[in-house]
């Protein structure tokens, strides 16, 4: 309160300096243009006269005279009373300092929520569909990938052992084979344990050295199944000195054929299921010819490892 009687106060003061001193410039301004007026003198009319020769001629002033240079046209004094007095700069008012304003207070904006309990079921349960079926195109995504895989791999196997049998075809007219004559004992068991007379003329696998198709195993009496075996690749040339005891009580038909590597002793050192040549892909007549492949023995060599198959032929009679 007392600053604001303090401005009041100020401010009075400052209007009458500013009016006194407009009065007394005024005052001055108009004493000054009485004076101006009485000290303004009038100049002479200047009286011409035009001669016509004679008497009249020597008519004039020659005390007037100017002579031959014409005198200069006189300055005309300007009026003081035309002329804008300046203006004197007033005092300025000195301003009101008005109390800084009082920080205003945030504005808490409540944001409306949703408490319809149908609108947020229908939420949960689009973001459920919404999770779902991400769920389902990654899944398809990588099924996708594993069917793209396996198919590579397949692919890869096929074209591998085309490479083999494309190499073997090359060296079948190189080599001979101890197997693929017509005539020779089979060794297949039924389930009455009877061994098999003979062989069958065409044989059962697939040996690119033979001039047959390699030596077959005969099929035992009864009612049991039989299987024939048949041995190519690299090792159709290399004698067999031991084979396993091969009892077949599946009741299924279908050849498998394995890819087996034989070490210098004569060993199996590693057995694989390969489809090339194979015509089944039951798992128990893969487990079957894996584990017989394992327990083929061959004779001795130099070379340090040799590859080949054994196709085995599983049928019911």
């Amino acid at each position: 309160m007392k600053a604001v009687a303090h401005n009041e106060e100020d401010r009075t003061k400052a209007i009458l300096v500013s009016v006194i001193l407009h009065a007394i410039l005024l005052a001055l301004l108009f004493f000054l243009q009485i004076a101006v007026k009485e000290q303004v003198l009038e100049s002479p009319p200047i009286v011409i006269e035009w001669g016509g020769g004679g008497d009249d001629a020597a008519a004039g002033q020659p005390d007037l005279g100017q002579g031959d240079a014409p005198a200069d046209v006189g300055q005309q004094l300007d009026d003081p009373s035309s002329q804008e007095p300046a203006e004197e700069p007033t005092p300025s008012t000195p301003t009101s300092s008005s109390p800084p304003p009082s920080p205003s207070k945030p504005s808490t904006t409540t944001t409306p929520t949703t408490t319809d309990p149908n609108a947020a079921a229908l939420r949960r349960a689009q973001e459920e569909a919404r999770r779902r079926q991400e769920q389902e195109r990654q899944r398809q995504k990588e099924e996708a990938e594993a069917r793209a895989e396996q198919e590579r791999q397949r692919q890869a196997e096929l074209d591998r052992q085309r490479r083999e049998q494309e190499e073997l075809e090359k060296k079948k007219g190189k080599f001979g084979s101890s197997f693929g004559k017509p005539g020779s004992t089979g060794s297949g068991q039924g389930n009455t344990g009877q061994p098999g007379n003979q062989g069958t003329t065409d044989g059962t696998g697939s040996n690119p050295f033979g001039k047959t198709a390699g030596s077959g195993g005969g099929s035992g009496g009864g009612d049991g199944g039989g299987v024939g075996e048949s041995i190519g690749g690299g090792l159709g040339g290399r004698k067999v000195i031991g084979r396993p005891k091969m009892v077949d009580d599946t009741q299924k038909t279908g050849k498998v054929a394995v890819r087996v590597c034989v070490n210098a002793d004569g060993s199996v050192s590693s057995a694989s299921y390969t489809q090339l040549g194979s015509t089944t892909t039951d798992s128990v007549l893969r487990n079957k010819a894996l584990s017989w492949a394992r327990q083929y023995l061959f004779a001795a060599s130099n070379v340090a490892e040799q590859c080949g198959t054994i196709t085995f032929d599983f049928r019911v009679k």
